[in-house]
């Protein structure tokens, strides 16, 4: 029950909205009792909305009198739905004792035994009572830039959706916080992290230097020096280096196969069908020293494959005194032959066959020929040294002070003729 017991008390009401044609009606019933007696007076009135005006519904009693409101009617007689509110008012302040959307034909009706209910057209009470106070809510909720606020009457409810393109990133709480692990920390993380490219079988992991239309390196670095350990240029080189790619006599590079015995360290030219050659460089002009071709060929020089007189190859077994040169046709049980070739043609010279033989050239000599002979060494005089000796083997030399030809044999020199 709403008492009304002093002379500043009073009931109120208010439409959230001006009507489109007609105003509410309203009809109130209460009862005044003085505070000396217990006999008491009703009394009524009747009203109507004013629309978004304050109206006074119950007015204050007089000084001495009690007012008790018993029952309160208002009536949608307009063509729109319309929002009110009921005040319950104590001087100045005005205290919200009831608020609810009344669709055309509603009543809200108010009896100080049951309180509020509000019954539509058909005589039915409706069970969803904070209509009203739904509609405040969405009147106070603004839209802004981040936050996005729908009523639905119909439900009622009020969805908020945040505006992904209104949130400034910089502005949220937490920033640095590790809690997103799925993600890379590119200011690193202290487990390390793992990148996969994808989960699917043949996925691809891309690293790309820049969106840029000018090539930039992809640079690999070991800590926070940092340190240079590896480089793919623009270009397409890949430099690998235990020390600063510039390189140094302290830091060379060693590139190692793997740590386990019998490791492998495989080159390939290409992963394209065609086949390409492996090429060996030793400075930054480049100049080329060796290269595997793409036939299997080896080519080793002391200058540029192409040969000049200025730079010949050189082939040197070691550094130290005694060292030998072993030159080996295969390293399977089946012998093969030695051969040298003196032209990229190839022109065959010489043949050290598996079975031993030495073959100087590989056709008959014209009786004309200038070149293709086996040259054997002179001497001015009949030979007096002794030469060292070669199991199964004789040394052989021309005297050509006297034009013959001599072989040892025997502990001595032997006149072949003429």
């Amino acid at each position: 029950m709403y008492a009304l017991n002093t002379v500043d008390r009073s009931m109120r009401l208010v439409l959230e909205d001006a009507i489109t044609t007609n105003q509410l009606t309203i009809v109130t019933a209460f009862e005044d009792r003085r505070n000396d007696s217990k006999i008491g007076a009703t009394g009524s009135k009747q009203t109507t909305t004013n629309n978004t005006t304050i109206v006074t519904i119950v007015e204050a009693p007089t000084s001495g009198v009690s007012r008790q409101v018993h029952q309160i009617t208002i009536y949608n007689a307009d063509t729109a739905v319309a929002t009110i509110t009921v005040f319950y008012t104590a001087g100045a302040t005005d205290f919200t004792a009831f608020t609810a959307e009344l669709s055309v034909g509603d009543q809200a009706y108010y009896e100080y035994r049951t309180g509020w209910i509000v019954i539509d057209s058909s005589g039915n009470i409706k069970t969803n009572l904070n209509e009203g106070a739904q509609d405040a809510v969405g009147n106070i909720l603004v839209d802004s830039a981040s936050i996005n606020f729908t009523y639905d009457d119909t439900t009622p409810s009020i969805t908020a959706v945040v505006i992904p393109g209104g949130v400034d990133h910089g502005g949220l709480a937490g920033l640095t916080d590790d809690d997103h692990t799925q993600y890379a920390l590119l200011a690193g993380r202290a487990t390390g992290q793992t990148l996969v490219g994808g989960t699917a079988a043949g996925d691809d992991l891309t690293l790309r230097a820049t969106a840029n239309a000018t090539d930039g390196d992809i640079i690999f670095q070991s800590d926070s020096a940092p340190t240079e350990r590896a480089r793919i240029t623009s270009t397409g080189e890949v430099q690998i280096n235990a020390g600063p790619l510039t390189g140094t006599t302290a830091t060379p590079l060693i590139i190692i196969g793997g740590p386990d015995a019998g490791d492998d360290l495989t080159l390939r030219a290409t992963s394209n069908a065609t086949d390409g050659d492996i090429i060996f460089q030793s400075d930054s002009a480049p100049t080329e020293r060796a290269r595997i071709t793409s036939t299997g060929e080896i080519q080793i020089n002391g200058g540029p494959l192409t040969g000049t007189t200025t730079t010949p190859l050189t082939i040197i077994g070691g550094p130290d005194a005694g060292d030998d040169l072993i030159l080996r046709a295969a390293s399977n049980a089946t012998d093969g032959d030695i051969i040298f070739q003196s032209d990229s043609t190839p022109t065959e010279r010489m043949r050290i066959v598996n079975t031993g033989s030495v073959v100087i050239g590989t056709a008959a000599l014209a009786t004309t020929a200038t070149d293709g002979f086996l040259y054997i060494p002179t001497c001015a005089g009949t030979p007096t040294g002794v030469p060292t000796a070669f199991t199964g083997l004789a040394p052989m030399v021309i005297d050509s002070t006297n034009n013959k030809l001599y072989f040892y044999s025997g502990g001595a020199w032997r006149d072949a003729g003429p």
